[in-house]
């Protein structure tokens, strides 16, 4: 089984209804998996959307992440046969893509820069020599 399910949904009244009927079906086949709502294509107003609180207040769900709906960003990237946040690292789509890659990889995002007086210190650069592998035992060092 796995440990995260993921159901992914657009803000229309119809995914409502059926992201309702089919995160109730994931909690009752996998209650200790860790269940991840991600709306998809905001903005796309052509498909009967509603607003994003709207729709956490008809389903009584939050929604973990939101895509945005960039046709312009999914156009380059096809043309280019690239994934969305190699090809467009600043588009806030590919923001949203790498968030919901990071949190299924249990990934933390990096923290904010720290204004304390420790993280402006100077510290040391590591050795261009060393790389991971180096901290790795004998065995694993073969495979690695």
């Amino acid at each position: 089984l796995s440990s995260t399910i993921g159901l992914v949904t657009d803000l229309s009244l119809a995914s409502a209804r059926d992201l309702l009927r089919l995160a109730d079906f994931a909690r009752t086949m996998t209650p200790s998996a860790r269940h991840m709502i991600v709306a998809n294509h905001v903005g796309a107003k052509h498909r009967g959307e509603i607003a994003k609180a709207e729709f956490e207040r008809v389903t009584a769900v939050k929604l973990d992440h939101v895509v945005p709906f960039e046709p312009t960003a999914a156009l380059a990237t096809a043309s280019t046969g690239s994934v969305l946040p190699a090809a467009l690292k600043h588009a806030p789509a590919a923001a949203a893509i790498r968030a919901i890659a990071m949190r299924i990889g249990g990934i933390e995002p990096a923290a904010a820069k720290s204004n304390s007086v420790l993280a402006k210190l100077p510290l040391p650069k590591l050795s261009a020599k060393l790389s991971p592998s180096t901290f790795l035992p004998s065995f694993l060092k073969r495979s690695a």
